[in-house]
């Protein structure tokens, strides 16, 4: 079938677990918290939902979505209770340079290998930390991946809406004969990712990713196809950010830049919002904004663009980084 905006993943998924006499794994996707939701849809992606089993009796059900190629799909299961989400410590707002030289609006951590991207190799932490090992060895396990198997792991930490990633694929030359992208993903914000063909730029696919892993297939995929994650009702927060009422509080708006020169003005703006999130709500609350949203419709969005996010992108390192002109930057 056709996907499309109401498709119902965790009744699939339950369905199929129950089907296939799988009760424990019934059982844990019924309390799973989130489940993928499809937003906009482009193209017919006929989904099919699979069972993984593999190891010491593990089974999990996963959902996958076809692209257009019909080589390549986008994969998506929850976390099981025995694997472990790492905890979440974010690294370092980076310079990246795109014509100027500016601040890349997430945090990030390379481990296992650095990590040329945007321009510039990104370091390599001097140690992998024991539950970002154990998302190698149980990525490798559920795909039965021969040696090396996944071995570098790419941080992205979000710690709130205005935080994100710009359209881009994940193309570069590094790595291995292994394709696939595996992305873990922890905390309790549940992003939309934006695909589209990576020639036209035609949009195929928006879809809101919660926790779990999702898995960019294909030994074409990042040629074909590019994805995001954008900012959250952008909107939204740039009328916080010119009300007067928050002034009074003591609103950052003369924010110096960085030494080397890049405007962190949003980033602190963001983070002082979030960090008055109880303020910020009775601002909204009191209609005081003057939006054409429903004020309801907005407390909403602004609870879910306090809430953090951090993902795990493991691939197959292959070559030293080396540092060469980006076409883009993310």
């Amino acid at each position: 079938m056709p996907l499309c905006v109401g498709f119902s993943p965790k009744q699939l998924l339950v369905s199929l677990a129950q089907v296939s006499e799988e009760n424990a794994l019934a059982e844990h996707l019924e309390q799973v918290p989130q489940y993928p939701r499809v937003v906009e849809v482009s193209a017919k992606l006929p989904p099919t939902v699979l069972l993984f089993r593999y190891g010491a009796e593990r089974t999990n059900g996963a959902l996958e979505i076809s692209m257009p190629c019909g080589t390549c799909s986008l994969l998506w299961m929850p976390w099981l209770p025995h694997q472990e989400q790492p905890a979440r410590q974010p690294g370092d707002y980076r310079h990246m340079f795109v014509g100027k030289t500016v601040v890349m609006p997430r945090r990030t951590r390379c481990f296992g290998s650095a990590y040329a991207f945007s321009g510039q190799v990104h370091p390599v932490e001097p140690e992998t930390p024991p539950a970002i090992a154990a998302l190698y060895a149980e990525t490798n396990a559920i795909f039965g991946l021969d040696a090396p198997g996944v071995n570098m792991c790419l941080e992205n930490d979000y710690a709130n809406g205005q935080e994100s990633i710009s359209e881009h694929a994940d193309d570069e030359r590094q790595f291995g004969d292994l394709h696939d992208v595996f992305c873990w993903v922890a905390g309790p914000a549940s992003r939309l990712a934006v695909f589209r063909d990576k020639h036209s730029h035609a949009h195929i696919l928006s879809i809101a990713l919660p926790a779990g892993l999702y898995v960019m297939r294909g030994r074409t995929f990042q040629e074909r196809y590019t994805h995001e994650f954008p900012k959250l009702v952008p909107q939204l927060f740039d009328s916080l950010r010119k009300h007067i009422g928050l002034a009074a509080l003591g609103f950052p708006t003369a924010v110096p830049p960085t030494p080397k020169g890049a405007s962190v003005t949003a980033l602190v703006q963001a983070q002082w919002l979030q960090a008055h999130a109880k303020e910020v709500r009775q601002l909204i609350g009191s209609g005081a904004l003057r939006r054409r949203a429903p004020v309801q419709e907005d407390l909403v969005a602004f609870e879910e663009w306090c809430l953090w996010r951090t993902s795990y992108t493991l691939r197959q390192f292959r070559e030293p980084a080396t540092e060469r002109p980006q076409k883009r930057a993310k």
